[in-house]
């Protein structure tokens, strides 16, 4: 704006309603050369600066929502796992429908005491969905139990129930193994996550089998 005033309530309003620069008279050539170049080197590293926060939106938004087609993949697998697994069990007649229907039962009672109780524990509804659906697996250590000792009718010698007791870090490995499974399946599954996101997703669902 060019303009003759000179106070400072004048370049107030002026600033108010949108104006970039004040030019006072008298000017010079040189000078309104200047200050245009700077507000148009202001208003191109504007237009860039708006390209590139676009861009960079655009595409967290994109890895978002990757990011929930992954969750939800994931969940689903999980889910199909755990049935397969606790099928297993309970065909194998190791445990019997009502058996892994109490300790689910008993499992999301519990959970849902410590999410009152203890909320420091940060125990939330999704986490005791995943434990309640996880409990079925509480016993598939015992599949690798030979016959002889897990069906047999009468005691067990002090080995056979050393045996037994193992079926605990058994089922621990099993699960592991089978989370690892689960995020290599992932990780071949075309259009998902590349590069370090995807890692990252791996990793945790080893860490959290």
């Amino acid at each position: 704006m060019i303009t003759s005033e000179s106070t400072a309530e004048y370049e107030k309003k002026g600033y108010e309603y949108g104006i970039v620069s004040y030019i006072k008279k008298p000017f010079y050539d040189d000078v309104i050369r200047h200050l245009v170049d700077n507000v148009v080197e202001v208003f191109q590293y504007k237009t860039q600066l708006e390209i590139t926060v676009k861009k960079q939106t655009e595409k967290l938004q994109k890895q978002n929502t990757m990011l929930k087609l992954l969750a939800e993949k994931q969940k689903n697998m999980n889910e199909v796992l755990i049935n397969s697994l606790s099928n297993i069990v309970e065909f194998r007649n190791l445990e019997s429908e009502q058996h892994i229907k109490r300790i689910r039962e008993l499992s999301l009672c519990l959970g849902t005491s410590v999410m009152k109780l203890y909320p420091e524990y940060g125990l939330t509804e999704e986490k005791l969905e995943l434990i309640g659906r996880a409990s079925a697996l509480h016993d598939i250590g015992k599949i690798v139990i030979p016959d002889n000792i897990i069906l047999k009718a009468g005691k067990l010698t002090e080995d056979e129930y050393e045996v037994i007791k193992s079926h605990t870090t058994k089922g621990a490995e099993i699960i592991k193994n089978c989370s690892r499974l689960t995020a290599r399946c992932l990780m071949s599954m075309p259009g998902i996550l590349p590069g370090t996101i995807m890692k990252s997703m791996m990793a945790t669902a080893i860490r959290t089998g």
